[in-house]
């Protein structure tokens, strides 16, 4: 008799982002995209979830300006990581 299989947990998720950009000298750019990202650490350790969103998440956001005040409100629409899905990040002011 054969071994069960082992089930792999997956590593990473691919997330659609709905990212209003926000700038103090031009005007709210809404982009949305879907990337493939690692699964974030566990919430509970906040430090390593912030350090997470911003490589991941903020990495995503902007659209090439630097002068003047900008902020990010993201939101994941989709998600084949249930854990992802609805989940909004906020970056800037």
């Amino acid at each position: 008799m054969a071994d069960a299989p082992t089930l792999i947990e997956p590593t990473k998720a691919t997330v659609t982002l709905v990212i209003d950009n926000h700038y103090e000298l031009y005007d709210t750019v809404t982009v949305i995209t879907t990337v493939t990202i690692p699964l974030p650490p566990s919430e509970q350790n906040e430090e390593a979830y912030d350090a997470w969103s911003y490589d991941h998440i903020y990495a995503e956001t902007g659209t090439g300006r630097t002068d003047g005040d900008s902020w990010y409100f993201v939101r994941v629409t989709e998600s084949t990581a249930p854990e992802l899905l609805g989940r909004e990040f906020e970056f800037g002011l």
